[in-house]
């Protein structure tokens, strides 16, 4: 299992040179917002940066692949609720099968004194993630979006699996 992973934003370009010299798995993501940088996805944790983030893989389960679409979920939490909410997140993981078109779902916490999880999931189409979302099978997921909301921070943003060959379109 991967035991960390760490991104890197930046062009289209200047990650392209930096993918060829990853160890793998590492992807390049293109951003759903035209406002968003690139990001370079190194999920061997191993890749020589000079200003990653750097996350502790937590739990992780199935395969990224190339033209997927990946969810990035990003909460910030209180001490006193990060252990309800990593006992959400493993019902979460354990509730996968009823998400049609999952492939991946990996959840790091950040190496930083804040205490933030990134919930990364990724789906055969974005459709899919959005259709989600307005289940009821999502609704434990939306408390603790709410709850991070509220206390500390949370975001989400999108991006495109690129394939090799789709690196420098």
């Amino acid at each position: 299992m991967t035991k960390s992973l760490q991104t890197v934003f930046g062009s289209q370009q200047f990650l392209n040179t930096l993918i060829s010299k990853v160890p793998q798995p590492a992807y390049l993501l293109k951003p759903s917002a035209s406002t968003q940088n690139f990001m370079l996805l190194d999920m061997s944790g191993q890749g020589q940066f000079s200003v990653p983030i750097r996350f502790t893989v937590a739990r992780t389960t199935g395969t990224i692949e190339y033209g997927e679409f990946i969810q990035f979920m990003y909460f910030y939490i209180t001490k006193d609720q990060e252990t309800l909410f990593t006992n959400g997140m493993d019902k979460i993981f354990n509730a996968k099968d009823h998400f049609p078109g999952i492939g991946n779902i990996t959840l790091g916490r950040a190496q930083s004194e804040r205490i933030q999880y990134v919930l990364i999931t990724s789906w055969e189409r974005s459709t899919d993630f959005f259709k989600l979302k307005e289940t009821p099978a999502f609704e434990p997921m939306r408390k603790y979006m709410d709850r991070a909301a509220q206390t500390g921070g949370y975001h989400e943003t999108g991006y495109k699996v690129l394939a090799p060959h789709e690196y420098l379109d």
